[in-house]
């Protein structure tokens, strides 16, 4: 198995309950590695844009067209699909 977080360094969590402890996710991904499983962590801040897009294909579109995984309502909301 393995992780990736895609985060940004210039870009502060909003202001949203979603986002209550994002702090502690490094933390938690530091204690998820020492138990063997791979985790990477990627500042898209300095990412181009065509790289970007270029991850959020391979990483989220691929597998849900591959495995039939919805992402609805992880990147959208009922009324906006994501």
């Amino acid at each position: 198995m393995e992780l990736k977080l895609y985060y940004s360094t210039v870009i502060e969590p909003s202001h949203d309950s979603r986002n209550d402890g994002f702090d502690a996710v490094f933390a938690l991904l530091k204690q998820i590695d020492d138990k063997g499983i791979k985790c990477h962590r990627v500042d898209t801040s300095q990412l181009t844009d065509e790289q970007i897009a270029e991850a959020y294909i391979h990483s989220v579109i691929g597998p849900t067209q591959l495995k039939k995984y919805r992402v609805r309502q992880i990147f959208g909301s009922a009324r906006h699909s994501g």
